[in-house]
């Protein structure tokens, strides 16, 4: 199992500057886990901290996640429950 990186950074991959960290705000001013941070049923979505209009799938993208969906639910062990597009975040 690796470390847990430090928790008032991230590393990232080099920006065009060089720089490879960023700081992170301090646990207190985080928002709550259950805390909606975009409004429910719009295209909204949050990418590094702005958010952003996130736009319909086109055709053959949206194809190929009907296809994984319907895979993805063959292989599912009983009482799991499965979703697509759920609104949802990995962090704070």
């Amino acid at each position: 199992m690796d470390p847990k990186p430090p928790t008032d950074r991230v590393l990232l991959a080099p920006a065009a500057d060089g720089s490879t960290t960023v700081r992170l705000p301090s646990r207190r001013s985080w928002p709550r886990v259950d805390d909606q941070l975009v409004e429910p049923e719009t295209r909204q979505e949050i990418v590094r901290g702005r958010t952003v209009i996130a736009a319909p799938a086109k055709a053959p993208h949206a194809e190929r996640h009907y296809e994984l969906d319907y895979i993805l639910r063959g292989s599912m062990a009983p009482g799991y429950i499965g979703a697509t597009d759920l609104l949802t975040r990995a962090g704070p």
